[in-house]
């Protein structure tokens, strides 16, 4: 009996040990405040990071030469009404960075480039379809 109650007193200890731990929210990321993405850092950051990659991987296309030129400013281009969060930029430089040759030679192919998933924070919405149930019985 003794011995069941020491091991029940060693798991309740251990549990609140756990429970000091700190939750994803403590540490950043989880809790800072939105704070939108300035378009030109981005620019220049996504610019500096192409260059490096087609540097690293031996890409030779247009793409590739343009982003190695420091002689022309990075050119911007967030579609209108994008608003895109710093956190947006800081996860699709990530995977650029993370990207093996192949695939950051699809991302700056000079035919048809490829735009990582991460890096597709401004999609175009679809547009949504005008249906009499949608509208009501305003006709009528």
């Amino acid at each position: 009996m003794k011995m069941r109650r020491e091991l029940v007193l060693v798991i309740g200890v251990g549990l609140g040990l756990l429970c000091l731990a700190p939750t994803p929210g403590d540490v950043g990321g989880c809790g800072r405040e939105p704070e939108l993405l300035d378009e030109r850092a981005y620019a220049e950051t996504r610019r500096a990071t192409d260059c490096t990659r087609c540097t690293e991987c031996g890409i030779g296309t247009a793409r590739c030469s343009v982003a190695c030129r420091t002689d022309v400013a990075a050119p911007l281009g967030f579609p209108e009404g994008c608003a895109p969060l710093l956190r947006d930029g800081e996860v699709c430089v990530r995977a650029l960075k993370a990207a093996s040759c192949e695939s950051y030679a699809s991302y700056l192919s000079d035919e048809s480039p490829q735009i990582p998933t991460e890096c597709q924070f401004c999609r175009p919405r679809a547009p949504v379809p005008v249906t009499s149930a949608l509208v009501g019985d305003a006709g009528k």
